[in-house]
């Protein structure tokens, strides 16, 4: 069965290698201002390239063979992993749709030699293949990192006293030296097994960078600290942001050094979730400092790559203003992840048009390429929340391919299947409590926002539609729960009475019920059970858990 799966991959590879014509290499990309705005070309045409495409990711249990086996993570070269025909197939529709970037991740956990020093010779092998069928698809490819593998990389860093844990990987010189080794061993590698190094669109040096202000030196330690840029007075809030931007920036150039004196075509970047600055703020659970505006202005990145995701509540414009970069627009912004949450967009038709919007909006705050996240439904993995290009038989993709919207800046005049008009948007609600949330968010057109009674169940409550309405169905996101959740739903036309039963299994699921004609409104009430078991007579009791 294996050696037909293999032919089979071999033929369809020789008939596209007959059929396409000579690629062209993803050293001509160049980059360049166009009235003030960083832009991507050709050099060679010196036509506009539009970085498009999507995340092309394998997730699974990493097996004991790499150098720290967990339950999940990314596989995609991995040598028990890799599938050449999968990648093939991929690659081959991506082209075929008008995409010309994938972006794929380099598995810190099996890159690495499992027996010896440096990078696994398989696990390139398997990266080399993959940026060969690239090639022979006109397809570039974009190498993302999460972290450096731990054995002869990270466990370089040493134990510093005064930096922890993700922080010296920026702020030591034990970290940076680390880094430009890795990168000069992984593109001395490709090369010395004959990769297309080519092929490679870009280098993206770390996938959401950020330090941590629940480790030294930005735990609240004081004093003078010494770091590859300086030494920086820990109790100044000036010093530590500057220490933050400086290295960084350091970081940034000096591994892009490492490479170019390699690859000296190569484009280096690096990738940014919204900016934070947690430390000392009063409730704040989320410790990653994010600072990516030094590197826009004064690094020598050719690109950065931020990630912005949409949302009923939010705008291109509420997360540039966090990334508080200004009018800073000299270098390229690529969107390398993007995508729409199905807790938000429960219909596949309401997600399409939210990407796109999000698309065209993100074009007037300079950004020049975009990539989903991600490209198909393979693995369970945590993009399973969101709708991917091929989700429902490749619908998302039907309507996002540039083959369908050759402009990324315009909506194309695409026409969706109409959404069901939802009865009980912002109508008058009542509830039996709302210590958390307002009632009135749980029907606001927003999977984000809900209501939370903030007490023990059972609760309820209702929604006046203010006219008989014949109802189609009734959607529910419950949340906040961890077992089996009961809602009984009770319509009332001229009295009320029982209409649906609905039982959601775990947090923050949409179950559906069924609907019926002339209802006047409906009441919703929550009830939490658990199943009885062999051992427990009290298992049909009250459950003491929050709604």
């Amino acid at each position: 069965m294996m050696h037909i799966t293999v032919t089979r991959c071999l033929v369809a590879l020789v008939v596209m290698i007959a059929t396409i014509s000579a690629p062209a290499h993803a050293g001509q990309i160049r980059t360049r201002t166009v009235d003030g705005v960083g832009r991507f070309y050709d050099s060679e045409t010196g036509e506009a390239f539009v970085p498009r495409g999507s995340n092309y990711i394998r997730y699974g249990p990493v097996p004991g063979t790499c150098e720290d086996p967990v339950d999940r993570s990314h596989r995609t070269f991995d040598p028990d992993f890799y599938s050449p025909c999968a990648a093939n197939a991929a690659l081959r529709r991506m082209h075929a749709d008008g995409f010309n970037v994938v972006r794929v991740f380099l598995d810190k956990l099996c890159i690495g030699d499992p027996e010896g020093d440096g990078l696994w010779g398989q696990y390139l092998k398997n990266l080399a293949d993959f940026l060969w069928r690239a090639h022979q698809t006109h397809v570039f490819v974009l190498l993302v990192l999460d972290d450096l593998p731990g054995r002869d990389y990270q466990e370089s860093y040493g134990m510093p006293s005064r930096i922890a844990d993700v922080n010296r990987r920026y702020l030591t010189a034990a970290g940076l030296a680390a880094e430009r080794r890795f990168w000069s061993d992984l593109i001395n590698g490709l090369r010395e097994i004959g990769a297309p190094l080519s092929q490679i669109f870009a280098y993206e040096l770390v996938n959401e960078q950020y330090c941590v202000c629940s480790h030294p030196p930005l735990d609240g330690s004081d004093g003078f600290i010494d770091t590859p840029t300086g030494s920086y007075n820990l109790s100044l809030i000036e010093d530590r942001n500057r220490m933050l931007d400086e290295n960084l920036v350091h970081f940034v150039n000096e591994t892009r050094q490492a490479i170019r004196e390699i690859d000296a075509q190569a484009l280096v970047t690096i990738g940014f979730f919204p900016p934070q600055w947690p430390c000392g703020r009063p409730g704040a659970t989320d410790v990653r400092v994010v600072r990516p505006a030094g590197v826009m202005v004064t690094s020598d990145a050719d690109f950065l790559d931020l990630h912005l995701y949409p949302g009923c509540q939010v705008s291109v414009a509420d997360f540039m203003g966090e990334f508080a970069i200004g009018d800073a627009r000299g270098k390229p912004l690529l969107m390398g992840e993007f995508g729409a949450f199905k807790q938000s967009y429960p219909d596949i038709s309401a997600a399409a048009q939210a990407m796109i919007n999000w698309q065209v909006e993100s074009c007037s705050y300079g950004f020049a390429g975009w990539l989903t996240w991600t490209w198909d439904d393979e693995n369970d993995e945590p993009g399973s929340r969101l709708w991917r290009e091929m989700s429902n038989c490749g619908w998302l993709n039907g309507v996002m391919a540039p083959r369908v919207r050759p402009d990324p800046c315009l909506a194309g005049g695409l026409v969706f299947p109409a959404l069901p008009e939802n009865l009980a948007h912002g109508k008058p609600v009542t509830a039996s409590l709302s210590n958390q949330y307002l009632a009135e968010k749980a029907v606001d057109n927003c999977g984000a926002t809900s209501w939370g009674a903030g007490d023990y169940p059972p609760h309820w409550i209702e929604v006046d539609l203010e006219a008989p309405s014949d109802i189609r169905w009734i959607r529910l996101l419950a949340g906040g729960t961890d077992g089996p959740t009961t809602h009984t739903i009770w319509g009332k036309t001229a009295e009320w009475v029982l209409a649906w039963d609905s039982i959601c299994e775990g947090s923050n699921r949409w179950c559906q019920a069924w609907g019926t004609v002339g209802v006047l409104g409906f009441i919703v009430r929550a009830w939490l059970v658990r199943r009885p078991n062999r051992s427990d007579t009290s298992a049909l009791g009250e459950t003491r858990r929050r709604c």
